[in-house]
Formats: C-alpha cells, structure tokens, sequence
C-alpha cells in the first residue's frame, strides 16, 4: 500500500494539523544538533532469521527492518533534545507511519535515536499523521555510539551502512536500543522519492538479498563483504556464511620444495587468524609421481558408454574411507570438516556413514568421505580412465585442538565398469 506523503514542519510554523512528535530524552544526547525524521511503513515490516549479528562470530538471531516510506521535507537545528517537539503535517491524505528520529552531533556523527513505543517495553509503534486534527506522540530517545562495521552493534549503539549507486548513499542505520533486539532501518534509493518499501532486502548492496523465508543467500546483510560464496580469508571472519571456521592457506613448503614452485597448504584456525605450523604438499603435489608421502587417493570408477573426447562420466555419489589414525584414534576422537574441493565436486564427511554433513564430530582412526557431481548422475565431465579428476581438501583438529591438513586426489578408475543402480557405491581409497 502506498502510503500519503507528509512534509515536516517546525511546531512554532505548523498548521496545527498532523502529529506532534515530542522527544522524552532525560539521558539527551547533550551533544545532539541536528536531527533527522524517516516515517516508515507499519505494513511492512519484516522480521529475518537468522542473522549474524557481528563479524567475528556465528552466533545468529531475528531481527525486524523498517522501510522508510515516504520522504519528509526538512530537517532541523536543535538547542536541546529532552521535550522538544516537531510538527509531522500531511501535505497529501491522512498517514499512518511508525517513526524514527536520528539525532547527529555537529561533526555529523550519529549520537541519538528514537521511535515511539506504544508501551514502554514495546516495539515501535504507528502514529496517525491525519488533516484537521492534532495528535501527540512521545518519542523515547536514548544516546547512541557510533561503531564501524568490524564491530558488533551492542545495546545502546548504532551502525551506519553506506552504499554505492553509483554515488555514495546511506542504505541504512542498524540500531540496538535499551529494549528489544536488533533494529534495521532501510532508507531509500535515490531517486526513489523516500520510498524503500519496493527495495529488495539487500541493506548492504552486495546482490544477495534476505527474505523472511529465505536468509540463506547473505548471514549478515549489515556487511557487504559477507555472503554465500564469498572469498574467505584468514581474518576471524566467517564471510562465505558457511559456518566453518577453517581456511585451507598457501604455505613455503620446506626443504626448497619445487612442486607447484614450492607452495604447500596449511589450516587457518579462522577464529584466532592463526595458521598452523606445518605446511604440506597438496593432493597434486603429493602424488605427483603416482605415490608417496602423504599421497591419498579415492578412485571413482566410471561408466563404459563413450563420452565425448577427454571426457568421462564417474558413478557417483562415491564413499570411501580416509585413515587418520596419525593424528586420531578412538581413545582420542577428531572433528574432521570439510574444506573445500577442486575440479567441481562437492563433498561431505562422516564419523559413521549414517549421517554425512560439511562436519564430523567424534571421528576416530578412519573418516569416511561422500563426493558427488551436482550436476547428478550419468553426465560427463572433463576427465580421462587414469588421471586425476580433482581434489577434496580436509581439516582434522585433533584432541588437542591442532589442525592438520589432509588432502585426498579424485583420480578416474584407468578401467571401464557398470555403475551400480544403488544411490551410492564403495569408492577404494589409499594413503
């Protein structure tokens, strides 16, 4: 629903039509000089789980965003902030609104906010900007600091999030009032008119936007460098929303190396930003000569009908059993996840082959691993009987909690065979 238009006027120069919105603001901010009114939409109002709600962590919950949705026509000067009033008039039909005051100090930083709480408790309530009558609201109004985005929004702080289109413009203000949790309010385009009610829930500008059903595409959508897919780095941040806080890291391999010009992998421990110690061969690198230290190879077997040149279809999904029994055993279990892959496949890992996920918990002397093709079966890839058809990437933290790297080559069986009509199928394993 599109809602009417409303200008805002000082009280002293009002039509007494409209809605006084007066400021209960006993803790100021005493710094406060300038202020600023977004009217959001009471129709909409979505409320997304789950969210991260700071960068260094995976700790989630529900927020509530609120879609400024039209604009108003001015902004003010302040000489003190506790019980002074401004005059909401509407200039088109009656409007119903729910208010939010930002409040900036004279550098321009933010400092205060307020919203009108029908109960004290309460979440932010609707006012009625109406013609020929005369309403008052009492806006709670608390002292705000204002944090950067490598920061968590704690109680009684407030978040800026810019974006660009092409130009600079604020997106939105992420808030953490005294009461309730995490606020979200959503400002317009430009150009749009003051209208963010047509936005799509992509607050900051990373072409992954949130639904109240679906937050899967972005866990954080205050931070554009957080995402599903995103490059992750060794930085204690999680920014690919995958929950795993490991990164497989370039090393110097020792020894003067000169495989892969002597780069090797190691484990980045993502919730300290430590690397482990010991740097090893990859999967390639180890079994470059077919076998040797730390060589591990899963064989995939194949079908017999032809597929294009230099190409091959795999039965899949494959399990097979990994030993790491040197850094595991049953009186001292491992966790073993899931790094990542090479050459398209996914894979899955677990401690028995009930169940399979990115982590397994629990795991003594053997893993077991679970690749497939997300394309499905019965399509062919690139890849001949023979060679290596890619990689799968492992991290074992052992009872001590040390990481270990582990890496498994994909190699196509050098033999024709018949695919098994079973879901899935025993895949030989080796290293």
């Amino acid at each position: 629903m599109r809602l009417a238009a409303a200008a805002l006027v000082l009280a002293a120069c009002g039509t007494e039509q409209g809605a006084y919105l007066v400021m209960d603001a006993p803790d100021g901010p005493a710094t406060a000089k300038t202020y600023e009114i977004v009217l959001a939409s009471p129709d909409e109002i979505p409320v997304i789980a789950p969210q991260r709600v700071t960068p260094t962590g995976t700790a989630t919950e529900t927020v509530t965003y609120y879609l400024q949705a039209t604009e108003v026509s001015a902004t003010g000067t302040l000489a003190g902030v506790n019980g002074y009033s401004i005059l909401v008039e509407p200039t088109g039909g009656d409007g119903t609104y729910i208010p939010f005051i930002l409040l900036r100090d004279g550098a321009g930083a933010l400092v205060g906010m307020g919203t009108f709480r029908a109960t004290d408790q309460g979440a932010p309530a609707p006012i009625l900007v109406k013609k020929n009558e005369v309403d008052r609201y009492r806006l709670t109004v608390e002292p705000v600091a204002e944090v950067t985005d490598a920061m968590a929004v704690d109680v009684r702080q407030a978040l800026t999030v810019s974006c660009q289109d092409p130009t600079p413009f604020t997106s939105g203000i992420v808030w953490r009032p005294r009461v309730g949790g995490e606020l979200r309010v959503v400002l317009a385009e430009p150009g749009a008119n003051g209208d963010a009610t047509t936005r799509d829930l992509d607050l900051d500008c990373d072409g992954h936007a949130v639904a109240p059903n679906d937050a899967a595409a972005d866990c954080d959508d205050t931070r554009a460098r957080f995402h599903a897919g995103a490059t992750e780095v060794c930085d204690m941040e999680d920014t690919n929303c995958d929950d795993i806080r490991a990164i497989a890291v370039p090393c110097q391999l020792p020894g003067g190396a000169t495989c892969n010009m002597g780069m090797g992998v190691a484990v980045c421990d993502d919730t300290t930003g430590t690397i482990s110690s010991t740097c090893s061969p990859d999967p390639t690198c180890a079994c470059i000569n077919g076998t040797g230290s730390g060589c591990r190879v899963c064989v995939l077997s194949h079908e017999t009908n032809a597929p294009p040149p230099n190409e091959t279809v795999p039965c899949q999904p494959g399990i097979g059993q990994i030993g790491i029994s040197l850094y595991c055993s049953g009186g001292s279990p491992c966790t073993v996840q899931v790094l990542g892959t090479h050459g398209g496949w996914e894979a899955k890992v677990s401690a028995n082959q009930a169940t399979f996920g990115p982590v397994a918990m629990n795991v003594g002397s053997n893993v077991l691993l679970k690749v497939r093709r997300p394309e499905g079966q019965h399509v062919a890839i690139p890849g001949q009987p023979g060679h290596p058809v890619g990689a799968v990437d492992l991290d074992v933290i052992d009872a001590q909690g040390a990481h270990h790297y582990v890496g498994i080559e994909l190699q196509m069986d050098a033999v024709d065979t018949v695919c098994p009509i079973a879901s899935s199928y025993s895949m030989p394993c080796s290293g």
